[in-house]
């Protein structure tokens, strides 16, 4: 939540966007979770606007974390799930809860793209995004917002879903962290917020900076771009962010270590180290590859660099 002074605070906000068949996979999340979890969960959920929701008296049945549907003005509070209520839209500002009304009428409505936006903005890398079982795109957008600004995203397996139409929406971005069954979800997201304590550790961005122009080198020769122009410490940071998301530390810098000398692989084997999401955060419909002619080759164009790397697999 925020801190009153631009940050975040300790507690992580994970924001969960389910639609058909989500009361199943809600269920297997949030069954084997147990407090102190450490996280706060807010749940949307497309519900009819004309009937009440029992969906917080279901999920308090299969649960040891208190469930509760939002009433407005909560503040977010760590072991804590609260529930979107019918016929109305979420939001987050400084860490509390607001029900906003919809602009657009019953069938265009977005409410999982609406709650992820505004927590990308007030928590930044403090949230986290979860897409669950559902159809159609809704979230996919709100995933974007999330990791453009720092947060992660988990993805239930489309397999393990009802309906997968949103999961695979969103694993189609390309942007996602974890791809789990649903009963994973909850210790995937604990286990990610244990091992980022805030800031890098000042050790290890310092061995991410003496292996920068090498993985550059092998990046260059792997997928014919050149990242060397790129700023310095923005590289160093997702790179060490994206050993974080990976669960590396010690075998994190013996990888990078033998990137010295590496021969590059076939640009269709990813390299694991380096983050998938793009490098430089830009606005929507900013750096369009077929409005800008520098596009062709992605030199001097600070977006498509990264957009480059995701189409030939190299992130």
């Amino acid at each position: 939540m925020s801190d009153g002074n631009g940050g975040t605070a300790s507690v992580p906000v994970v924001g969960i966007g389910a639609s058909a068949g989500g009361l199943e996979a809600l269920r297997e999340m949030l069954t084997p979770a147990r407090a102190p979890t450490g996280l706060a969960f807010v749940v949307v959920q497309h519900l009819d606007p004309n009937h009440e929701s029992m969906l917080a008296q279901l999920l308090d049945r299969h649960t040891n974390l208190e469930v509760r549907q939002c009433e407005g003005s909560e503040r977010i509070e760590a072991d804590r799930v609260y529930i979107i209520p019918p016929g109305r839209g979420l939001a987050i500002r400084g860490g509390v809860l607001e029900l906003t009304d919809f602009a657009q009428p019953r069938g265009l409505r977005r409410p999982i793209d609406d709650f992820f936006l505004s927590l990308a903005s007030d928590q930044q890398v403090n949230a986290a995004c979860v897409i669950l079982s559902g159809t159609g795109a809704d979230g996919t957008t709100g995933l974007r917002a999330i990791k453009e600004n720092g947060g992660v995203s988990v993805v239930q397996r489309p397999e393990s879903a009802r309906y997968d139409g949103m999961p695979l929406s969103a694993v189609g971005t390309g942007l996602v962290d974890f791809v789990k069954p649903a009963g994973d979800i909850v210790d995937c997201l604990q286990a990610f917020f244990a091992r980022r304590t805030g800031e890098p550790k000042h050790e290890e961005a310092e061995v991410v900076a003496d292996h920068i122009d090498d993985l550059c080198r092998v990046l260059r020769n792997a997928v014919g771009h050149d990242f060397s122009g790129y700023k310095r410490t923005t590289l160093v940071r997702r790179v060490e962010r994206r050993m974080h998301v990976l669960g590396l530390s010690g075998a994190g810098q013996e990888r990078l270590g033998r990137v010295r000398g590496a021969v590059p692989r076939p640009a269709d084997q990813r390299y694991p180290l380096l983050p998938r999401h793009r490098i430089v955060r830009n606005a929507a419909g900013q750096g369009d590859p077929a409005a800008d002619p520098r596009a062709r080759s992605g030199r001097g164009h600070p977006h498509l660099g990264a957009r480059l790397l995701q189409r030939r697999g190299g992130l």
